[in-house]
């Protein structure tokens, strides 16, 4: 009897041993899965957080991208082909180009602005010879290029700058700057309009 017992506390004692084995090992599994979820988690938080900061980009581009369509609404032009001609037979000094609606709108009253500049960029002041009313000429002009004009279209253009009365010192500094590479020291043309419909 003795015996039995002691086997059938052997027999308990080893039970007992496996039992805490593999709560051991449950144990063991359930931290791991546990580690796995809180990664798991993490990964998802910093994914979350990386998708709202792309969609506030998104949201961010398309309203710069409306801002843009809406500017280019009001009406936009584009100058092309820009060149001087020295005409000094006839004493004057020619811009010619084109211009041309880039925009959506109908556009009126389609001007170029010229400027003509020295080397620290201010529009040259030449002094006019033979002429009472007034003893110098800013280099700034405006010249009308079309009363309207549709989307897409363009038109070339003849600026012309009579000479004749300019003084030689003016003149000169005039023909050096339109003589070089457009730039902020040298000259500059700006299409203008009035108003885009």
């Amino acid at each position: 009897m003795r015996k039995f017992l002691l086997a059938v506390s052997f027999v308990g004692l080893l039970c007992l041993f496996a039992c805490n084995g593999e709560d051991e090992t449950v144990k063991r599994d359930l931290e791991e899965s546990r580690a796995k979820v809180e990664d798991l988690n993490n990964k998802l938080s910093t994914t979350e957080t990386q998708l709202d900061k792309q969609v506030n980009d998104n949201i961010r581009l398309n309203e710069q991208i409306r801002e843009l369509e809406a500017a280019k609404e009001m009406g936009a032009v584009e100058l092309s082909d820009l060149k001087w001609i020295e005409n000094d037979r006839d004493f004057q000094l020619i811009l010619t180009g084109t211009v041309k609606n880039t925009g959506k709108s109908y556009l009126y009253d389609v001007t170029v602005k010229v400027g003509i500049m020295d080397e620290t960029e201010n529009i040259i002041v030449a002094p006019i010879v033979n002429d009472p009313d007034r003893e110098e000429i800013p280099t700034l002009f405006f010249h009308n290029v079309a009363d309207s004009m549709n989307t897409g279209d363009s038109k070339t253009f003849k600026m012309v700058i009579m000479t004749r009365n300019i003084h030689a010192s003016g003149l000169g500094k005039m023909k050096e700057s339109v003589r070089e590479k457009q730039g902020p020291t040298t000259w500059e043309v700006t299409g203008l309009f009035n108003t885009a419909k």
